[in-house]
C-alpha cells in the first residue's frame, strides 16, 4: 500500500472550477486520470515513487482532456496540489517554463520516464 494521499475526483473537479469553468467532457476519462498513479500489476505498483505518481496524474489529466477546456492548466495545478497534501511543492522558473512543459505532455511528445525526471527536478519539501 502506497503511503501517498490520493486526490479525489471532488479535489480536482474544485481546482479545475477555479482555474476555469468548463464541463467535464468525459467523467470515465477524469475517474481514469485519477486512477492511473495506483495503477499495478500483478501486486507491483507500476508508479512506486512521488514523482512517477505525479507524472502520471499529470500525464493522465494532460492527454485524456476529461474537460471541455483547462486539461492542461488543471493538470499542472492538480500536479501541484498533489504534491503538496503529499508535503511538496512545483519550484519552476516561470510560468512559460511550465506552460512548455506541459504542452509538450499534453501534446505526447515526452514519455513517462522523462516527466518524472522534470518533476523529481522540480519538487521542493513544503517544510525543509
Amino acid at each position: 500500500m502506497s503511503p501517498w494521499r490520493a486526490l479525489t475526483r471532488e479535489d480536482v473537479v474544485r481546482l479545475h472550477c477555479s482555474v476555469l469553468d468548463a464541463p467535464i467532457r468525459d467523467e470515465n476519462l477524469l475517474l481514469g486520470a485519477l486512477d492511473k498513479p495506483w495503477a499495478s500489476f500483478m501486486g507491483v505498483e507500476v508508479y512506486p515513487g512521488l514523482a512517477d505518481k505525479t507524472a502520471a496524474l499529470l500525464m493522465g489529466l494532460a492527454r485524456n482532456h476529461p474537460f471541455m477546456d483547462g486539461n492542461k492548466r488543471t493538470a499542472i495545478g492538480a500536479a501541484d496540489l498533489f504534491l503538496a497534501v503529499n508535503g511538496y511543492y512545483l519550484a519552476f522558473e516561470s510560468d512559460e517554463t511550465v506552460a512548455s512543459f506541459v504542452e509538450i505532455v499534453a501534446q505526447g511528445q515526452v514519455e513517462q520516464a522523462f516527466v518524472s525526471a522534470w518533476i523529481t527536478a522540480h519538487m521542493k519539501p513544503l517544510n525543509p
